[in-house]
């Protein structure tokens, strides 16, 4: 299959705990995401979900940014299809 990705957008969400499943950690702040969208050149869409885990991995929403930053032109210029990520 072959495919051009046209655009990379993420957004950052803080989802709310339910309060009767809220951690006693969570209580003062809200988990973060971040949801990467992915736009192909024939007008397809597609998310993924990026979970911060600051405890065990050091990354931080702006790690994330920077990381996607740097890399978004040769996600772009070189991946055209699965086959290109095996």
């Amino acid at each position: 299959m072959d495919l051009q990705i046209r655009s990379l957008t993420l957004y950052e969400l803080a989802l709310p705990y339910n309060s009767a499943f809220r951690p006693p950690i969570e209580k003062k702040r809200l988990p973060k995401v971040l949801w990467l969208k992915l736009e192909t050149s024939d007008d397809k869409s597609s998310f993924g979900e990026i979970c911060l885990n600051h405890r065990y991995t050091n990354e931080t929403i702006e790690s994330v940014r920077d990381f996607i930053s740097t890399h978004q032109t040769e996600w772009l210029k070189n991946i055209h299809g699965l086959d290109d990520l095996i």
